[in-house]
Formats: C-alpha cells, structure tokens, sequence
C-alpha cells in the first residue's frame, strides 16, 4: 500500500536541498522526514514531511532505531582493531508541559512563562 506524503507548491524554485538529521523530526506532528531548501530568493526554508495520521497516536514502526551521534568507541579502541557497534538512538513523543518547555529555552520557554493580563 502506498501512501502519498503532503504536497507543496511554491512560486520560487529550489536552489539546493539537504536532508536534516532524522532526530530534527518532530514526532508529536507524526513527521518523518525533515530538510531544508535554499530557494531562488534566497531564503532558507525547513521542509517536514509528515504522514496522515487518523488515530493521532504515536506510532513506533514509522521511528526504528538509527545510529545516534555518540561514537562507540575512541580513537585508541578503533586504532587498535576493536569495531564495536553504533550506538543507536529512537525517537519519542515528549508530552507538552511547562517543565519541557523551559528546559527547550527560546521561544518556548517565553510563552510557558507568559500569563494573561486581566
């Protein structure tokens, strides 16, 4: 079964495009793909491919394992013959609370803090 992903249709044309590493992806929006394109008006625009979610729930088979950052081993480990495995990272929703929000800091923090003035 095949399943078409979001459509985009924009006026100006890209200029390059590259692949931003899969722990960008934003889980909680059911994203499984994330890139950036430079355009021909010279702008630098994120572009998240996501897939249609009915239930809305995570869903663990779209976000397998894949090699994390950390190396496995050091450089004297490697030098001397040792190959070990990556280390590998999964993705996970994290759930939408003030504590999360002031420790992503930015934006975010800022509107976790805010209150409404009466």
């Amino acid at each position: 079964m095949v399943t078409p992903l979001d459509q985009m249709a924009n006026t100006s044309s890209t200029k390059a495009f590259c692949w931003m590493p899969k722990h960008c992806c934003d889980v909680n929006k059911h994203e499984i793909r994330r890139g950036c394109r430079v355009t021909s008006d010279k702008t630098l625009e994120v572009v998240g491919f996501r897939l249609p979610s009915k239930s809305g729930l995570f869903q663990e088979d779209l976000y397998p394992a894949f090699p994390s950052q950390e190396p496995a081993s050091d450089f004297d480990t490697w030098r001397s013959g040792v190959d070990k495995p990556a280390n590998t990272m999964e993705l996970r929703p994290v759930k939408n609370t003030a504590k999360n929000k002031a420790a992503a800091g930015g934006l975010a923090a800022r509107l976790g803090k805010s209150k409404a003035k009466t």
